[in-house]
């Protein structure tokens, strides 16, 4: 069956403009990642089971459900499918019912053609669901929303800052679930980091046991068509119960063109999910040593006295201050080709190497800094870039200013010594604090709030780090990783 649904499914995409699927955030999963799917899911010798599957698109999904189901024995499935796509709703309903004639077994359908957020709002605030499923199986539409929208003020209980639809989809699916129900969804990892999704992360923990998540090393590959998010994209799945502290199953593959391979590791929860609530995915025995180092560290950079901040000059939009030359009442502006290693460089060939300030808040004072680059791209092999800035190289300006796709790191009490910045671009430089933040993070953006929570040797020790590296005189990575191997080995 899942061949021809999904032969009719690129059918729909070809004829289909990408602007119109990307109005609902519809990415369309491939037959090979939704019988992966499908097959996480347990039946323990059920006869009769009820599914959802929310935001169902043209049903591949529910398609890999049912024949997984009937391969364990399933003799009763009663699908209901969320879907307000006009568009694909026709398809759908024709899938469905080609399953239903095809499958052999009683198969009862539905298709509810409203919003599955605000459809559901006065059960939600209620805490009283009208539904009640065994399982759910899912690809929500990734679309970040306002928070003033109807679906955010649905669900303000998980919603934070900038919410995105898939992990609204997700906590209401569980809202849905029976005690015990079993969910998988193949969604954006960004929920696992980052304030915007810390409400629901605390929800999701609350609520449900993590049973697998599973990853691709390609980004490219996931959905049909070389669709792609921004974000990695990882399958999960949930169980909804209380949480008895089981080890979580890691699983990867290179890409979704073959499971054939797959990588498996279990990981405790004590060191998946981490003390900030961060949930970390942790693949390999490399990684899972490497982790397991730092996290030896008890302090981060705020209880060490430094912090990490965002650039403060979001140019295009403030034009009215930017030179092209150091004219009187200038200051240096630094971007993110300013960072080099191991020092900064300037000027760097950028149009416009100076700011004009009419406020206080487009310069700061000429300290030292290290500078890490915000954005990276798929390609580069390090996440974490940093490079040092010395106020002794720019001793004629007491202020300076900072583009905002640049992050730096400051002393709260704005004394940072030569050591300590030597010290802190030891560690950001390090092998393995960069393959840590891979862990933490999937995107190419490296993002400050979870900088200032990860583990850090304290700050005597980052003095001792500056002086070693100092010593040395060797600035590179492979010497950065061998300075702290020996503070590993001494925590």
């Amino acid at each position: 069956m899942i061949e021809k649904v999904y032969e009719s499914s690129i059918n729909f995409i070809s004829n289909m403009p990408k602007d119109k699927r990307k109005k609902y955030g519809q990415f369309i999963t491939d037959d090979l990642t939704a019988q992966f799917m499908a097959s996480l899911f347990s039946f323990d010798g059920k006869e009769e089971i009820s599914v959802l599957d929310p935001g169902a698109g043209s049903g591949i999904l529910t398609c890999a459900f049912i024949e997984e189901a009937l391969k364990n024995g399933v003799k009763k499935i009663d699908i209901t499918c969320f879907e307000n796509d006009e568009n694909i709703i026709p398809l759908l309903r024709n899938n469905l019912e080609y399953c239903a004639r095809e499958a052999g077994c009683n198969i009862i359908y539905k298709i509810i053609d409203k919003n599955y957020i605000t459809s559901q709002r006065e059960q939600y605030l209620s805490k009283k669901s009208i539904y009640s499923f065994d399982y759910v199986i899912s690809n929500p539409p990734y679309l970040k929303i306002s928070s003033s929208s109807e679906e955010a003020l649905s669900m303000s209980d998980v919603c934070f800052g900038a919410p995105n639809l898939y992990f609204m989809f997700f906590q209401m699916a569980i809202f849905n679930s029976n005690i015990n129900g079993e969910l998988v969804f193949i969604i954006p990892r960004s929920w696992t980091s980052g304030a915007y999704f810390s409400k629901f992360r605390e929800r999701l923990l609350a609520s449900t046991q993590i049973n697998q998540i599973h990853l691709f090393v390609s980004r490219t590959d996931v959905f049909h068509n070389g669709d792609e998010v921004l974000q990695e994209t990882i399958i999960i799945k949930v169980t909804k119960k209380v949480n008895d502290g089981s080890d979580i199953k890691i699983t990867s593959t290179f890409s979704a063109k073959s499971f054939e391979e797959v990588n498996e590791i279990m990981i405790p929860q004590e060191l998946s999910i981490g003390r900030d609530g961060f949930v970390f995915l942790i693949k390999n025995e490399n990684e899972k040593s490497c982790f397991t180092k730092i996290c030896k560290f008890r302090n981060t950079l705020i209880s060490d006295g430094f912090r990490m901040k965002t650039g403060i000059v979001v140019d295009f939009r403030e034009r009215e201050i930017l030179r092209e030359t150091n004219e009187a009442g200038t200051y240096p502006l630094f971007y993110s080709t300013n960072i080099k290693q191991p020092y900064v460089v300037f000027p760097s060939g950028e149009q416009y190497s100076y700011v004009k300030p009419v406020k206080n808040g487009s310069v700061q004072n000429n300290e030292n800094y290290l500078f890490v680059k915000r954005f990276s791209s798929k390609e580069e092999k390090r996440r974490l870039q940093p490079s040092m800035f010395k106020k002794s190289q720019y001793f004629q300006f007491d202020k300076i200013s900072t583009q905002n796709k640049i992050n730096f790191i400051t002393s709260i009490d704005g004394v940072m010594s030569d050591e300590e910045l030597h010290g802190l671009y030891c560690i950001f430089n390090s092998k393995s604090y960069d393959l840590f933040y891979r862990i933490l993070n999937g995107s190419t953006q490296v993002n400050s709030t979870e900088v200032n929570l990860i583990p850090m040797p304290s700050r005597e020790v980052i003095r001792d780090l500056g002086r070693k590296l100092l010593l040395n005189n060797d600035f590179s990575s492979e010497m950065c990783e061998r300075i702290m191997e020996e503070i590993y080995e001494q925590n």
